[in-house]
């Protein structure tokens, strides 16, 4: 489905997740009534919605999307029948915290030890 807007998207049923950000042009049209929403528990919900013809698309994380058509026994047989759109909604950044104290600070260096050696 193409599309250059979340404008684009209103005639659309979409799933999103109760709870999350999406992007802010998506959550106001949301928020005003100009774009149908239906709010699932967790993404993996919203997948199943997407298999049962509930909601026409689901806002979702392409890592989160991989591993969930990959790993989710309702999902996995299914995995076929699901697309994950190329178009972003929009790209977020992610942060890890960790505590200030000793633990703390070793999970960080461990943490970014791990992120060292997944880089190509």
């Amino acid at each position: 489905m193409a599309w250059d807007s979340p404008a684009d998207l209103r005639p659309y049923r979409i799933g999103v997740v109760h709870g999350y950000i999406n992007s802010e042009a998506l959550d106001a049209a949301i928020a005003a009534g100009e774009q149908v929403s239906d709010a699932a528990r967790d993404d993996a919900q919203n997948l199943r919605k997407l298999l049962g013809g509930r909601i026409d698309m689901a806002v979702i994380d392409a890592a989160v999307f991989a591993h969930l058509v990959s790993t989710d026994p309702q999902l996995r047989p299914h995995r076929h029948r699901l697309v994950f759109g190329q178009r972003l909604l929009e790209t977020k950044k992610l942060y890890v915290c960790f505590r200030q104290d000793a633990q703390g600070r070793q999970l960080r260096d461990l943490f970014n030890e791990g992120r060292r050696k997944a880089r190509p």
